[in-house]
């Protein structure tokens, strides 16, 4: 009986202590949670003195304008006294008091008062126009300080600083959170309506499914990465943050939710791969950098009247970075000539071609890269963000591009429009997981083969400094040329101390591996014939191979794929095939293959987005 007793008491000790302990973490939180909204509250409040501030400094400004416009009536009024004293004194010593000299005076007199009437006129005119300019700051303060409190209102009640990041094909369920934050938006498909029957407003895509079938563009599925981003999920009948729908004209139609977006950094991954979506995600970013918001009052005309009225506030974002982990133009990034022959065959082997091709390389840059537009005039009675409209202070626009073919003209292609341009690689931060793997086996038995001298040069600095590899293990091949026809020469070569050098010892079957790196494929008929050559190094013999390529591009077609996947299953279980999730409608189709592995990207990207 004593020992159930004891054993009785020893349990609800053991409970108490428990709920002791939870109700310490939950105060220790609690303590946490109410400091950081302490501190947001009093950011949002020092950035509304800040802005009180900047409008009491114009209102001051108005004022001593008209102090000033005072003063100078006061100097005029003196002035055309001393003209009309002077003129009566001259007219007075002309002698004789004949009609004609009558006339002269009172036509000066009448001439003075004229001026001075006018001058008094304008003077009644500026001091109303100044006294207006100071009644419209000042509502203007009183409308603006209203909008600040009902973002402020509409914020999530969140702990965390979030960022927004806007989905490729322009359309996304969304994740936002606090002013200065970010928000993520997942990618997903607008369904287009159909051409008949069916009700008149359009069809929406479901912002909170992943829909059927591959996707073309980056989709970021890992939940810890998207934490580590800042997403935070709005419950599904919040609404999505930007809704993509398609009217029967097949003419999109896209919405986002603004106050998920005032004042918050963006991160927009953009879909290049799926061409049919461009034009609604270059609207979207358009929208971003620059969006009117209706007063309210104009819900009685249909908002149809607040342009003409000046009666709407212009939000924006507070910076956007476009990331872009395929760029599909890459190749197109400089201007041929071309000779259309006599059998109608199009040549560029002639010096006197008189057609170009366009390089959309770099036109598709600049649309990327444009600046947003400005508020329709007569302009808006507020800025929501407490930014400048005159001169019309704009987001600052990033685009990051990964492991893009060509760095250099696409970067100084859109030098004039005001973006940065940021380029990153992939290939290093490959090469350190591949170096960090337990089956990695170590830097005497590894070597680097590239298919081409191209590749040679963008990445054999990284391979040194990753991997700390001895020059003659940095190999590649070089191309031959016959005709329009390009091979591989059947030879290995490495550089060192600037001097070209022939590989000719044999690679060890048993203990060497050999990686085959590339930025991206077409049809993988290189980087195969890389492996081949291999083989012949080790003596016709199976060896370890690997082939990396940061973006599979397969001529975007199922059946390319299929092709390099029997491909790569005729080389033998000893060659494995790896690639990033950066163009999903080809990668998807490597999934359960043993052969083959499919990097997400997402973790690298977070990676560049928590540098910046």
């Amino acid at each position: 009986m004593q020992n159930a007793q004891a054993g009785s008491m020893l349990r609800s000790a053991t409970a108490g202590q428990a709920l002791a302990a939870d109700f310490l973490r939950l105060e220790a939180h609690r303590d946490a949670l109410e400091g950081k909204q302490l501190r947001c509250l009093e950011d949002m409040e020092n950035r509304k003195q800040v802005n009180q501030q900047r409008r009491k400094a114009y209102a001051d400004i108005l004022d001593r304008r008209l102090r000033a416009e005072g003063t100078q009536q006061s100097f005029t009024k003196e002035r055309n006294l001393v003209i009309r004293t002077e003129a009566t004194r001259l007219c007075s010593s002309a002698g004789g008091d004949g009609e004609a000299v009558n006339q002269i005076r009172a036509s000066k007199e009448r001439f003075a008062l004229e001026v001075e009437q006018m001058w008094q006129d304008w003077q009644q005119r500026v001091a109303t126009k100044i006294r207006e300019d100071i009644d419209v700051a000042r509502r203007d303060a009183e409308h603006c300080k209203a909008r600040q409190q009902e973002a402020m209102e509409a914020m999530p009640d969140k702990d965390l600083p979030l960022t927004a990041v806007v989905g490729a094909a322009a359309a996304a369920s969304a994740v936002v959170g606090a002013a200065t934050g970010v928000a993520l938006f997942m990618a997903l498909k607008g369904k287009e309506k159909a051409t008949s029957n069916g009700p008149s407003q359009p069809e929406a895509a479901n912002a909170h499914v992943k829909p059927a079938g591959a996707a073309s563009g980056m989709m970021v599925e890992d939940s810890g990465v998207r934490k580590r981003l800042g997403e935070d999920e709005y419950p599904a009948n919040a609404g999505p943050t930007v809704n993509l729908e398609y009217f029967k004209s097949k003419d999109p139609n896209v919405k986002f939710n603004w106050k998920r977006v005032v004042g918050r950094k963006i991160i927009f991954l953009f879909d290049t791969v799926d061409q049919s979506r461009f034009f609604e995600q270059l609207s979207l970013l358009q929208a971003l950098q620059g969006f009117a918001v209706p007063d309210g009052e104009d819900k009685q005309t249909k908002w149809k009247t607040y342009v003409n009225a000046g009666a709407y506030s212009w939000g924006r974002a507070s910076q956007i970075t476009v990331v872009i982990p395929w760029y599909r133009p890459c190749q197109m990034e400089r201007t041929s000539r071309w000779h259309l022959d006599e059998s109608g065959k199009w040549v560029n082997s002639n010096p006197e071609g008189a057609w170009l091709d366009v390089p959309n390389a770099l036109y598709m840059a600049r649309l990327l890269a444009t600046p947003g537009s400005v508020p329709p005039l007569p302009g808006p009675n507020s800025s929501m963000d407490g930014m400048p409209l005159n001169p019309l202070w704009r987001p600052p626009l990033e685009l990051l591009f990964v492991e893009l073919h060509e760095e250099a003209p696409v970067a100084r292609s859109v030098s004039d429009l005001g973006a940065t341009i940021r380029m990153e690689r992939f290939v290093p931060y490959f090469l350190k997981k591949y170096k960090a793997k337990p089956t990695y086996p170590g830097k005497n038995n590894v070597y680097i083969l590239f298919p081409d001298h191209g590749a040679y040069d963008r990445y054999a600095e990284a391979v040194e400094q990753e991997l700390i590899l001895d020059l003659d293990h940095i190999l590649y091949i070089k191309k031959t040329r016959v005709g329009e026809s390009i091979g591989q020469e059947q030879k290995l070569f490495y550089d060192q101390n600037r001097t070209e050098y022939e590989k000719t010892s044999q690679f060890n079957p048993d203990k060497d591996h050999i990686l085959i790196i590339d930025d991206f494929t077409n049809s993988g008929s290189t980087l195969f014939g890389a492996v081949e050559l291999v083989k012949k190094y080790a003596g016709g013999k199976e060896i370890n191979v690997s082939i990396f390529v940061s973006h599979l591009v397969a001529t975007y077609d199922p059946k390319v794929v299929e092709g390099l996947k029997d491909k790569l299953h005729k080389l033998g279980k000893q060659c494995r095939f790896y690639t990033t999730n950066s163009i999903p409608l080809t990668t998807d189709l490597l999934k359960g293959d043993d052969q083959a592995t499919v990097i997400d990207i997402s973790d690298f990207i977070a990676e560049l987005v928590a540098e910046k």
